[in-house]
């Protein structure tokens, strides 16, 4: 197009011969258009293969994500097995200092039961009269009430855990989370339940660990599954100690990962379903048959199904196994193909969009040929003032399509008039970055066809991509009869004062006695966090700090001093963090810093760290003999987000506090006062 303009004006060809090449240019572009539908055609059919291998990659990525996560949970589970049952056999011995332990035994003797109270719940319970136990029945309490604080360890570590506990083969239970003793206590028929008759030696003389089918939980908790373990001393046989899962416990880590149209279904050796992503509510025990029969799938033949398989195609349904280590388990992902057909379908709308969009190219480039023919003899009676001004200057048709544009905006676009006259002014390449300034320009030409006058500040690119903030107004040109005849629009570049105002922005956010960030800046930063956790996870930690006896250097040196004191600890802080670590001046003499990728650990170690620095800063340039040095206090907190931004800062706000009422000049975390 651009040669064939050069052309036209210098070899001042005629109208017809203008036509004629004209013509020709069209022809050509209907050859181009023919082998493009082609190349759309090929393309399409490879992005078909794409789209499909996308589909089999992202179920069994978040296959493999839901199974690693299932193991994961259950190898820390057997870790915790087996710990436990090294604390049993380490500390099963009896011991007198505990022997009034048993005096705040209680006991029914009408259901011949008793039980060790605490808080009103109860723990440890059994079968007999306290005052009538053995010393090997007292040694086994004793052992087994020394297990509490590793269960209460391993319940923190392993939240989904409904139930942990041990189940001696004397008769008594020691039951966590503890429950009220109207709610259960130990009977008889606990022996007969799976999670201990399967660890029994003789059902298990290999003493390894055993998973029970489904079933209903004595204490009320709903249906759920159990992994236990025998515990022996030496080869005398103690009990079994056991971990439950409710199947709602095991749903929630199958429905983090979940896929739409796609199914993941655990199940056991008994193909019973211990939990599936699509369910609700768990409320009864049902099997694997009972689940896929609508789907019109073969359940044994589904079962039979290896991880070895890799995905095959089972009655009109892509079907993929993950084994679940150490457990008989299995993790079935099912997914109709119809599903997936229809997202290859779905993918291609894209290439049909391409072909229309072709279509309409090369309808308005036949447009654009024929307002060529215009364009020579338009009014350039605005092109001289045009070029002049350092405005960016445009003259428009009452449909909004450029009839004249100055030099200064084709500057700012690295553009020929001839490539932009005729074409509408919101597709021009100020605005057609962004749907929203699309949008605005054409509320403006309405606007000003209705005689208002727009005025707005707006954003503009240039061609080095580099953004300009540009005042931009449009106004109504009329002619004699009083009609508007065209549209001026005007841009003047005021990226230096919107410059200024983010500076001055920026500077409130700035302490200027430290140069630290003030409480403004700092919670934009908490903020950014925040939501930078929200989309990625990780960790961050926050550090409050307090400087002690801040009062009394005032009081006695002055404020000119407490100021330089301030300083020299705000200079010493932003030494000892890292790069992308932020120091903030909380207000006074309180400070707090941002730990990005920080647990609480890492956060307490740094925190002493810098509490031993400052406190060896050298003052004497202060020119006060006596003041020597100075300490603070730190408080440290990790961020959670079950908590508001706010709640965190206070948990960092307490710990601080504690130090202060307990002797200052220390580090306390949050999580100790816990």
């Amino acid at each position: 197009m651009k040669l064939i303009r050069k052309t036209f004006k210098k070899n001042n060809l005629t109208k017809d011969s203008y036509d004629d090449i004209r013509s020709k240019t069209s022809n050509l572009n209907i050859v181009i258009l023919f082998f493009s539908v082609l190349m759309l055609v090929y393309l399409g059919y490879k992005d078909m293969g794409r789209i499909y291998r996308d589909n089999l990659n992202e179920i069994e990525v978040k296959l493999k994500d839901t199974s690693n996560n299932i193991n994961n949970v259950m190898d820390y589970s057997i870790k915790s097995l087996n710990l436990l049952e090294q604390v049993l056999r380490d500390n099963h011995a009896f011991s007198s200092e505990y022997i009034e332990l048993f005096n705040s035994f209680e006991y029914n003797s009408k259901t011949n039961q008793y039980y060790y109270p605490v808080d009103d719940k109860v723990s440890i319970s059994g079968l007999g009269n306290p005052e009538n136990l053995s010393d090997s029945l007292k040694s086994d309490l004793i052992t087994a009430m020394l297990l509490t604080p590793y269960f209460e360890i391993t319940k923190i570590n392993l939240p989904s855990i409904q139930w942990i506990y041990f189940v001696s083969n004397q008769n008594f239970i020691n039951l966590y989370p503890p429950v009220e003793a109207k709610d259960y206590l130990f009977v008889s028929s606990t022996l007969e339940e799976d999670f201990y008759s399967l660890t029994l030696p003789d059902i298990n003389p290999t003493r390894s660990l055993v998973t029970t089918n489904i079933y209903t939980d004595q204490v009320g908790a709903g249906l759920m599954v159990t992994l236990s373990k025998p515990v022996y001393n030496k080869n005398t046989y103690l009990g079994a100690l056991s971990l439950d899962y409710t199947l709602t416990q095991l749903e929630d880590i199958i429905k983090s990962n979940a896929l739409d149209y796609t199914m993941f279904i655990l199940v056991n050796d008994s193909q019973e379903v211990v939990a599936y992503n699509n369910n609700d509510q768990v409320s009864e025990i049902f099997y694997l048959n009972d689940l896929v029969k609508e789907m019109n799938v073969n359940s044994e033949t589904l079962f039979k199904t290896t991880q070895k398989d890799g995905f095959q195609v089972i009655d009109k349904h892509l079907i993929k196994v993950e084994e679940i280590s150490n457990l008989p388990w299995k993790l079935i992902s099912i997914r109709k193909m119809s599903s997936i057909y229809f997202d290859v379908i779905k993918g291609q709308v894209f290439f049909y969009l391409l072909l229309l969009s072709l279509l309409f190219t090369i309808s308005v480039y036949f447009k654009k040929l024929k307002i060529d023919s215009i364009i020579y003899n338009n009014n350039l009676k605005f092109k001289q003032v045009f070029d002049q001004t350092v405005q960016l200057m445009a003259v428009l048709d009452t449909k909004g399509n450029i009839l004249s544009i100055n030099q200064t905006a084709l500057k700012m676009v690295g553009k020929e008039s001839f490539e932009l006259i005729g074409k509408p002014f919101s597709e021009s390449p100020w605005w057609n970055w962004s749907e929203n300034m699309i949008q605005f320009i054409n509320d403006a030409i309405d606007q000003a066809n209705h005689g208002e006058q727009i005025k707005e500040d707006v954003i503009h690119y240039d061609t080095e991509d580099n953004k300009h903030f540009v005042e931009f107004s449009m106004n109504p040109i009329y002619n004699k009869k009083g009609q508007i005849e065209y549209l001026a629009a005007n841009g003047k570049d005021i990226t230096d004062r919107i410059k200024l105002r983010d500076s001055i922005e920026h500077l409130s956010k700035i302490d200027m006695l430290t140069n630290l960030m003030n409480r403004r800046g700092i919670m934009e930063i908490i903020n950014t966090e925040v939501s930078r956790f929200n989309r990625t996870g990780g960790v961050f930690s926050l550090i409050l700090c307090d400087v002690d006896f801040f009062k009394k250097v005032n009081d006695t040196y002055g404020h000119n001093v407490g100021d330089e004191v301030l300083k020299a600890l705000s200079q010493c802080m932003v030494q000892l963090v890292r790069a992308h670590d932020k120091v903030g001046r909380w207000g006074g003499e309180e400070f707090l810093i941002i730990l990005p990728n920080t647990n609480y650990e890492k956060a307490m170690e740094l925190s002493h760290r810098i509490r031993l620095a400052l406190k060896e800063i050298q003052l004497e340039s202060l020119n006060q003999p006596t003041l020597t040095h100075i300490t603070l206090t730190f408080g440290v907190t990790e961020y959670n987000s079950k908590y508001d931004i706010s709640t965190i800062i206070k948990q960092a706000d307490d710990a601080l506090y504690y130090g202060k009422n307990h002797g200052r000049d220390q580090v306390v975390g949050y999580r100790d006062l816990q």
